[in-house]
């Protein structure tokens, strides 16, 4: 109860006074300087879709039959990157949560606060709040909790298919902490289906030899990526790595492409998909703990 008058209380705050609306023009220049840091490359576009999420790249068809959409549409690893180095670096210093808000803000101006890195960061937030206060919130509390708090603070995300996506992956991560990442992986890629049913060109089976690999191709180029923007000597390298990637995807999408998506879902009926599946989830979350 008193979660949800929080809500409330933060949603009425977000419609009359749009805080991320304001902090991204506060820091817009920030998420110019990184757009204009990127590599001068054919893949110019991608570089800046990945680390500084814009939201433009160079075949964005074949990034959507193909699944690999999900290398920027789903955002975030970067603040992950912060997050663990932050404890390894600062784990003995007492203000270690100040260096995370920091550097944890510092990035979600460079990405110009995109919806699934605000989501994740207040992710983090609700996830050490919980744990020092004791408040033993679940990682699906935790997930639901973020996801309307990002609406709450921006209510115009509602619109925002990262966010639809990055929620219901979350809220299978969240749900499935416990099993094994395969299990995890089949279940949230089930969870996300209806969702990229919803996309236009997109091909959802096809999508989900990407959606395992994406953590896995993320965990390699992304650094280099963003190493490229400091040493414009590495962009040779992986502008390799990313021609290697196109030619991936279009072989995978011309000899397994066994249906055309023809969905027309609207942003409507996917809330009500997880809002639904937010209800469910947490019925079952209860049932086993009162089983327990």
């Amino acid at each position: 109860m008193l979660v949800s008058f929080f809500l409330i209380l933060l949603s009425l705050f977000g419609v009359f006074c749009s805080p991320i609306k304001q902090l991204r023009q506060l820091t817009f220049p920030l998420h110019q300087l990184c757009l204009n840091f990127a590599p001068n490359s054919i893949f110019k576009s991608d570089y800046q879709a990945l680390v500084c999420a814009a939201n433009s790249y160079s075949q964005k068809k074949l990034l959507q039959s193909s699944g690999l959409i999900h290398l920027f549409i789903i955002f975030g690893l970067q603040i992950f990157f912060i997050q663990l180095a932050s404890k390894k670096i600062f784990s003995k210093y007492c203000y270690q949560n100040y260096f995370n808000f920091t550097f944890v803000f510092f990035l979600l101006s460079l990405t110009a606060f995109h919806p699934t890195s605000l989501r994740l960061a207040i992710a983090l937030f609700l996830r050490e709040l919980s744990r020092q206060r004791k408040l033993f919130w679940s990682p699906l509390q935790i997930a639901i909790f973020s996801g309307f708090s990002s609406l709450a603070l921006e209510p115009e995300l509602w619109q925002s298919i990262s966010l639809l996506l990055g929620l219901s992956a979350a809220l299978g991560f969240g749900f499935f902490y416990r099993s094994s990442n395969f299990k995890k992986l089949i279940f949230v890629y089930i969870f996300t289906f209806p969702v990229m049913m919803g996309l236009p060109n997109a091909h959802p089976l096809l999508s989900l030899g990407f959606f395992c690999l994406s953590r896995p191709i993320l965990l390699v180029l992304f650094p280099l990526a963003t190493l490229s923007f400091f040493n414009f000597t590495a962009e040779f390298i992986i502008d390799c790595f990313w021609q290697k990637l196109y030619n991936l995807a279009e072989i995978l999408r011309a000899h397994f492409l066994i249906f055309e998506n023809s969905a027309n879902f609207s942003i409507t009926e996917m809330w009500v998909y997880l809002i639904f599946l937010m209800s469910l989830l947490l019925h079952l979350e209860n049932k086993t703990a009162r089983n327990l």
